[in-house]
């Protein structure tokens, strides 16, 4: 009986082990610095960086097998002043499944005239 009890124990401290394990705010991201294909794991995060002059309309497409987990509207300041001139938004991209993932940011400027901004990235989840 003191065998199966000390069983339980440390099937019951496993367990929880592995629940806190994946409850763990902690999470591995990766940042290209640049626009050449990479590689990653199923269990990596990608953050990806839109920019645009103030005003710009920043979005994402995603194709592959992975989604967007995580939006962030970047505020630069310096001291209590926020600096002008820059729209930011980082976006944290989930792995899905094993294969290629393209994403394609894209920055429409406020004035209509201008070309939008496109920048595009391609990354294989192994």
């Amino acid at each position: 009986m003191l065998k199966s009890l000390l069983s339980a124990l440390v099937l019951v401290s496993l367990l929880s082990g592995v629940a806190v394990a994946q409850n763990s705010k902690e999470r591995y991201v990766v940042v290209p610095a640049d626009d050449k294909p990479f590689s990653v794991s199923e269990t990596d995060y990608v953050r990806l960086t839109g920019e645009g002059i103030s005003g710009s309309r920043i979005k994402i497409e995603v194709k592959g097998p992975a989604e967007v987990d995580m939006i962030y509207f970047v505020k630069k300041v310096s001291g209590d002043n926020p600096l002008l001139g820059m729209q930011i938004k980082q976006y944290d991209l989930k792995p899905t499944g094993k294969g290629k993932v393209t994403a394609t940011i894209t920055a429409v400027f406020p004035n209509n005239q201008s070309e939008p901004k496109t920048t595009k990235f391609e990354f294989e989840v192994k």
